[in-house]
């Protein structure tokens, strides 16, 4: 029988930060799910060569160079405005690389539906012992952060959930766009949630604290 494939690692998509207030936890995120598909090519039946693509003008069927080819926006039957790389590179939102807490919830506040795509998220570098602080935090009140966080060039908000067990590898699940405006008008403020963390980190500068 043939061997086994390994099972992929999950890929580092950014390192960067969780961030709320002024607490800084250097983080990497992850992928946590893998999209399985077949990609088809176009070939030419009589010799199975691959067949490549050409840009082609709709009204004239000829072949345009590429750097004829300009990018715009339809905004009526036939009219277009025509946008440079860099206008389109401004429009999308600044990458931070950082999951941004603006909130706490309750765990069981969130419905399921509301979760779209999940991402593995881990402490790198010196963040070991603030983001352990953060996790306990967060399991012992029953919390979960909601956050926005940039995966390529999109802004998404997510919601940054414990795990038990070792490593410490906690979740940040995707919201479903459509459910986001919903979510955003049941959100409480979790101040004591915040608090409680910031007593704990704290008392991380104290070195008698067997806590930390």
């Amino acid at each position: 029988m043939p061997a086994s494939k390994k099972a992929s690692a999950p890929r580092v998509l950014w390192k960067g930060a969780i961030s709320f207030g002024l607490v800084h936890i250097p983080v990497a995120l992850y992928t946590a799910t893998t999209d399985h598909g077949i990609d088809f090519d176009w070939l030419d039946k009589r010799t199975m060569d691959p067949v490549g693509y050409k840009r082609i003008n709709k009204k004239t069927g000829k072949e345009i160079p590429r750097e004829q080819i300009v990018k715009g926006v339809e905004y009526a039957d036939g009219e277009y405005v025509v946008l440079s790389d860099k206008e389109i590179a401004a429009a999308y939102p600044r990458t931070t690389q950082t999951i941004e807490i603006e909130t706490f919830v309750p765990a069981n506040g969130i419905p399921f539906v509301f979760l779209e795509r999940p991402y593995y998220v881990a402490p790198i570098n010196r963040g070991a012992k603030v983001y352990a602080l953060l996790r306990e935090t967060l399991q012992r009140s029953g919390r979960v952060g909601v956050a926005r966080v940039v995966i390529q060039t999109k802004q998404h908000l997510a919601v940054l959930v414990p795990e038990s067990g070792e490593p410490a590898v906690d979740v940040a699940a995707v919201l479903r766009e459509r459910k986001c405006h919903v979510l955003v008008n049941l959100l409480s403020t979790g101040k004591d949630c915040v608090e409680s963390f910031r007593q704990r980190l704290a008392g991380c500068g104290n070195s008698a604290a067997k806590s930390c």
